[in-house]
């Protein structure tokens, strides 16, 4: 797949040959890891697919890393890239806040402002 300019895979079904398929610096999310050998056959192209419960539609974007993946459309890419440089800077800025407290208060005062972390 690397071959034909894939930089990254989802499958619902499992692979194998982990090792192999990281050093090759291919990112990937499968449904498993499987000692043996599968069949493998396209069944379509530039068709909408669910892979482990996200829909994927042709043209949309994908991230991924070893944590999971989300998508956007990619008429959204401008406006992803602004959120996410905002989010990046906001969050240097509060590891620097961190790094200098010194009790569990700074910390709290720190995280409090996060959406997450507040009491519902």
């Amino acid at each position: 797949m690397k071959a034909l300019g894939c930089v990254g895979a989802i499958s619902n079904g499992p692979s194998r040959d982990i090792d192999e398929i990281r050093a090759m610096n291919f990112q990937y999310i499968l449904s498993g890891i499987s000692p043996g050998h599968g069949e493998m056959a396209v069944l379509a192209v530039n068709v909408g697919v669910s892979v482990a419960g996200m829909d994927v539609e042709p043209g949309d974007i994908i991230h991924m890393d070893e944590n999971g993946a989300c998508k956007f459309p990619a008429s959204r890419l401008h406006e992803v890239l602004i959120n996410l440089r905002k989010l990046q800077q906001e969050e240097e800025e509060r590891i620097s806040r961190l790094r200098s407290a010194t009790t569990a208060e700074d910390v709290r005062r720190i995280l409090e402002d996060l959406p997450y972390s507040k009491t519902r």
